[in-house]
């Protein structure tokens, strides 16, 4: 009976620190303050640069609060893995979560390098004053010599991003740029699933790079 107990206090040590090992941080524009933890919904965070600071690692979690907005751009750190993924979603009841890149950059999500996040259950816009040429949404940018890259968009919704073709500058809904040629394009693994995708300019989705680093299901493009 005494080794059972201690069997079951390493078992216990041993996920405690399996659960240590990875974080969910919270966002809440309402009430939250850059000053917190992030780690709890009462000690959220409240803006996208206080967001961006932090380097996520594998298993990692960011979400947002449902029904609040957030004006600016999201550039990630870190990467995640096969195994454990970083994932990006909302927690409570009510509308998605908009993140809002109000024209201040020429992306409101940026990708570039990231490996194995999964971004999920967002509004996604990037209007602006005026059409800019090269204005996107989601931005996904791919090394030349980027070893793996898994990214999935999934039930996202991504409007009112207003850019122009000014100077032949490619921009829009979703963009995927990849410096990799189309042998290797078997590494890039972006899977766009489920979203709704409107009202972008000049394009819903734009893939400079090889044609097939792009898997696309279920999605509603107008």
């Amino acid at each position: 009976m005494k080794g059972f107990y201690i069997y079951m206090l390493l078992l216990l040590g041993w996920c405690l620190g399996a659960c240590s090992s990875t974080e969910c941080y919270y966002m809440d524009s309402i009430t939250g303050d850059d000053s917190n933890s992030g780690t709890s919904p009462s000690r959220a965070w409240k803006t996208l640069d206080r967001l961006n600071q932090q380097v996520f690692k594998p298993g990692d979690k960011i979400l947002f609060k449902s029904g609040t907005e957030y004006i600016g751009s999201f550039s990630p750190k870190g990467n995640g893995t096969e195994e454990a993924p970083i994932v990006v979603d909302k927690f409570g009841k009510g509308e998605n979560p908009i993140l809002n890149g109000d024209g201040q950059e020429l992306y409101t999500v940026l990708l570039n390098g990231n490996v194995h996040w999964i971004l999920s259950n967002l509004e996604i816009m990037n209007k602006g004053k005026v059409p800019a040429p090269g204005r996107k949404g989601v931005w996904i940018q791919v090394a030349k010599d980027a070893d793996a890259y898994h990214i999935e968009l999934r039930k996202l919704t991504i409007r009112e991003v207003y850019g122009d073709m000014e100077g032949q500058i490619p921009g829009g809904g979703v963009y995927l740029a990849s410096e990799r040629d189309s042998q290797t394009a078997d590494v890039l693994d972006v899977m766009l699933d489920s979203c709704y995708i409107y009202h972008c300019r000049p394009w819903g989705v734009y893939v400079e790079g090889p044609h097939n680093a792009l898997r696309m299901k279920d999605n509603f493009i107008r």
